[in-house]
């Protein structure tokens, strides 16, 4: 005759056994695994530094000078070394690869009417190019630097004014993978690219 009592406490014994090791297993999963939160608080900071590099007798060639990859989560900085007052303001706005200006054309028509220049002076509310800016930094539905604008859909971007030393520091929220593309609706020569890891 089997004893009810000795099974049935048997079984709760292993069925307790089972959630114990599940249960640990979720810990050390937990523990081993950085989490979506840990990744998005990250202290680290890379910079993109807006300079003039000085040319003999003629005006300096201005760039972007920065790192060319970032980690998801890390915090970039845009900072602008030059004297606005002398060289003009800049913008550091994220647009689709095609649309930067490649060539002499190009950056001479960059201001037409649909052309990317002026669509990033829209994003910042200048809609002729021309009067002060009203929208500083801009920024889309995500927070962070993530979403690259086009034609008809604005992107991420920021505005340096005229004092040496303006800058900004937001998270780089795009996937891992992205390459982000950015440029200066001022100084259409200006461009680069940073690569999105980890």
């Amino acid at each position: 005759m089997t004893n009810v009592l000795s099974t049935t406490r048997g079984r709760m014994l292993a069925v307790g056994a089972l959630i114990a090791l599940v249960a640990a297993g979720m810990l050390a999963t937990q523990l081993s695994a950085p989490s979506e939160a840990t990744a998005k608080r990250s202290t680290h900071v890379s910079t993109v530094l807006i300079r003039g590099i000085a040319r003999e007798g003629t005006f300096p060639r201005l760039v972007f000078d920065g790192p060319a990859t970032i980690d998801r989560g890390d915090f970039l900085r845009v900072k602008s070394l030059t004297n606005g007052r002398k060289v003009g303001p800049h913008t550091f706005s994220l647009v689709r690869r095609n649309l930067l200006p490649n060539n002499k054309a190009e950056r001479k028509n960059c201001f037409a009417p649909g052309n990317i220049c002026q669509q990033i002076a829209k994003w910042h509310g200048v809609p002729t190019g021309q009067g002060p800016v009203t929208n500083n930094p801009v920024r889309t539905a995500r927070p962070g630097w993530d979403w690259e604008g086009n034609r008809g859909r604005r992107g991420d971007s920021w505005y340096s004014g005229l004092k040496r030393g303006n800058g900004i520091r937001q998270v780089v929220s795009a996937p891992v993978g992205t390459t982000l593309h950015f440029m200066c609706a001022i100084h259409p020569n200006m461009h680069g690219e940073i690569r999105v890891t980890r």
